[in-house]
């Protein structure tokens, strides 16, 4: 770090705490030390500035030499595997108004995972050292490369669970001899004790007729929504929910399956979406694509759609022909749509009072041109004429 390299205390004590960087005071116990190094060193390493309080008030390092001394030790006998540090001292003048130093000790970031003496492991979260817990701590061994979680046994699966078709199609496509035992055995999928043999779970999850069983997320859900927001509730708008819980190779083949189907109903209602905008003269839609969605925005011009659209549709029939014009504007709404709310023949007709458009309903009502449905609150008008 440049602080590191450059050292300057008006730098240092402007330095902010977080992912990188830490204030300690030379008082600390050097065990909890040992715990900043192993949560630096399991990140991407930091530097920690001693004998600088949390409220920045410089208390200095010259008055604990031996605390010192077991700090720099610490990352030697009281983390494993050893992290390697460096360290520098800067002058300065403590609170007392004498003469002082602060230290900096630069921790590099491990290849390994690292843990204290008692067998803790800490990471760095923003300003935190924070301990794991067991889950984390294999997470973290995972991504270290130093566990594998698709090599570890799964001691509780019976062989008899394994889809045998499957295993008789890897076995053709493998075009060898072995037994389906002795190729999951040479594929690496099994261990053998004591002549029983053991899947891990790379195993389970690629020939397990059901892996849902043992691996409670090993399932795709495919979600699809009406609208841009997932609601809950009574305004719930999940039009469609798919979950597949099969072994590897025949999820796969089934999510491309789903996803094509989707992406085919999709792509053929975007032929339309944008016909029917071109057709009453609206701009195209627009799409945008996000990291984990994919957005259409319509955009509407009421004001000049009203202008394209004729007075009433062309058909014959009595009951329309003495309409009054914001009816006509509704009738002719109703023949594209099939649905209308009040407040969408408020917005037809700006500055219409509530009560004249419920009275121009009724009108409608009565003459069976339309009929209401849904309760008070969701009331909407549907299209009887044929």
């Amino acid at each position: 770090m440049i602080l590191f390299e450059s050292p300057n205390l008006e730098k240092i004590l402007r330095e902010k705490e977080g992912q990188l960087f830490d204030f300690k005071s030379a008082r600390l116990d050097h065990r909890e030390v040992a715990a900043h190094y192993v949560a630096f060193a399991n990140a991407d390493g930091g530097l920690l500035a001693v004998g600088i309080e949390k409220d920045g008030t410089i208390s200095g390092v010259n008055a604990y030499e031996a605390q010192i001394n077991a700090f720099l030790q610490a990352a030697w006998n009281l983390c494993v595997p050893p992290i390697m540090i460096a360290h520098k001292f800067v002058d300065c003048v403590n609170h007392n108004g004498k003469a002082d130093r602060i230290m900096l000790i630069e921790v590099a970031p491990g290849r390994k995972l690292h843990a204290t003496s008692k067998d803790e492991v800490y990471l760095r979260i923003g300003d935190q050292s924070r301990k794991l817990n067991f889950d984390e701590r294999m997470q973290l061994a995972y991504d270290r490369g130093e566990a594998s979680w698709e090599s570890a046994s799964v001691p509780d699966f019976p062989l008899e669970e394994l889809d045998k078709g499957l295993l008789q199609r890897y076995r053709r496509m493998c075009g060898t001899s072995l037994s389906s035992e002795r190729l999951l055995v040479a594929r690496n999928l099994t261990e053998q004790k004591n002549d029983e043999i053991i899947l891990n779970r790379a195993g389970v999850l690629l020939f397990a007729k059901n892996p849902y069983r043992w691996f409670p997320r090993a399932d795709v859900r495919f979600l699809r929504y009406e609208g841009t927001v997932a609601e809950t509730g009574p305004r719930m708008n999940l039009i469609k929910d798919i979950r597949l819980d099969l072994p590897l190779p025949k999820l796969l083949n089934e999510v491309f399956r789903v996803v094509s189907s989707q992406l085919r109903d999709f792509g053929e209602g975007v032929d339309r979406m944008i016909r029917e905008m071109n057709a009453m003269g609206l701009e195209p839609p627009v799409f945008e694509e996000y990291a984990f969605m994919f957005r259409v925005t319509l955009h509407n011009n009421l004001e000049k759609r009203q202008l394209r659209q004729p007075a009433i549709p062309n058909i014959e029939d009595n009951r329309l022909v003495n309409l009054n014009e914001r009816q006509k504007k509704a009738v002719s709404y109703l023949q594209r749509t099939g649905r209308i709310t009040v407040q969408e023949y408020l917005n037809l007709n700006p500055g219409l009072h509530k009560r004249t458009a419920q009275r121009d309903f009724k009108d409608l009502i009565d003459l069976k041109i339309v009929k209401a449905e849904g309760g008070k609150k969701d009331r909407f008008y549907v299209w009887v004429l044929p």
